[in-house]
């Protein structure tokens, strides 16, 4: 004959689990701290507000922060790097360095901003000899816009 559990010790042991549950997460949640206040909130927003769908030339590890933060975003690259090929994403972290083909890899993905820190060489590249147009400026990071779209006043 097969052995069944009888109704109350199964209702005991969810009880039992549903407590321990609770109590981890108690524990656990209260430890892990809220964003930083330099967390890049003004420029998520920023990019979201220029239109759903737009397409963002970004640092690599921005794109993620961009899916989270700004869902009608499409970044340029995020850490799902499966889903790109391997000679895109090689592509793609060439031109931030300005290295190889950077200005085909800016003209193909057309991207209507990019979102990079102030110090990466592709913003020098992008300003200086394709005539992008900053319209956010934070203490590490800026927004650029192609030739034609609006900047900031």
């Amino acid at each position: 004959r097969a052995v069944r559990p009888r109704l109350r010790h199964v209702a005991v042991g969810a009880g039992i689990l549903g407590v321990s549950c609770a109590l981890l997460v108690a524990i656990v949640l209260p430890r892990q701290g809220p964003l930083p206040d330099n967390a890049p909130w003004a420029a998520s927003g920023t990019l979201s507000s220029m239109g759903p769908d737009i397409r963002v030339l970004n640092e690599y590890d921005l794109g993620g922060w961009l899916l989270w933060t700004a869902p009608s975003v499409s970044p340029g690259i995020d850490g799902r790097t499966e889903i790109y090929s391997p000679s895109y994403v090689e592509d793609y972290l060439d031109a931030g360095t300005l290295r190889g083909d950077w200005q085909d890899v800016v003209r193909d993905g057309d991207f209507d901003a990019a979102w990079l820190r102030q110090d990466t060489p592709l913003v020098t590249g992008l300003e200086d000899i394709l005539g992008w147009k900053v319209v956010f400026e934070d203490d590490w990071s800026v927004i650029l816009v192609p030739p034609g779209e609006a900047t900031r006043d």
